[in-house]
């Protein structure tokens, strides 16, 4: 009994440790994975309205739009160095995103990349008291290089945004 305990439970602690690391998203993503994360297909095959969308949607989300090519369908933009929607509220870093608008076969296809630009920022971390509660926040010095964001939730926030900027688009035409 004792053998099969000392077999089973590394076991079983592993399998708990893997699922933890799933559940906090401590794998790196495939390729595949994040492209479906940084895409979304909508049903238009009106590229410069897109586009329009995307722009606004950017500007909505506090980003300078720092190029904007119709033809190529391209669009580089900068957050600034406050917090914006497209991120964590806390983190303040500056965010750098390009995004890609194709058309074709009656739908438009918008790809975003985005990337935390690298820097020294300080970032607010919470401090904890004896009952495990926030007692204070205090600012953390960071050194980083540029990091993609792979996350989901900051994609999400702007596709959301993009398909309400396309739905007012559409009807105040109306």
């Amino acid at each position: 009994m004792k053998k099969l305990l000392l077999i089973l439970l590394p076991i079983l602690i592993l399998g708990a440790c893997e699922q933890a690391a799933k559940h906090y998203g401590l794998y790196a993503k495939s390729d595949l994975e994040t492209r479906v994360n940084q895409s979304r297909s909508f049903d238009t095959n009106d590229q410069a309205k897109v586009m329009d969308a995307v722009i606004a949607t950017l500007m909505d989300l506090r980003f300078t739009i720092d190029e904007a090519d119709k033809q190529s369908g391209v669009i580089s933009a900068t957050s600034s160095d406050q917090p914006t929607p497209f991120l964590d509220q806390i983190d303040k870093r500056r965010v750098r995103a390009n995004v890609s608008v194709k058309a074709g076969d009656g739908k438009t296809v918008v790809r975003m990349n985005a990337v935390a630009v690298g820097g020294i920022f300080y970032k607010m971390v919470p401090v904890y008291n004896s009952k495990g509660q926030i007692a204070r926040y205090d600012k953390k010095k960071i050194i980083a290089d540029d990091q993609p964001i792979p996350g989901t939730i900051a994609y999400q926030n702007f596709f959301e945004s993009l398909s309400k900027s396309l739905f007012l688009q559409a009807n105040i035409e109306k």
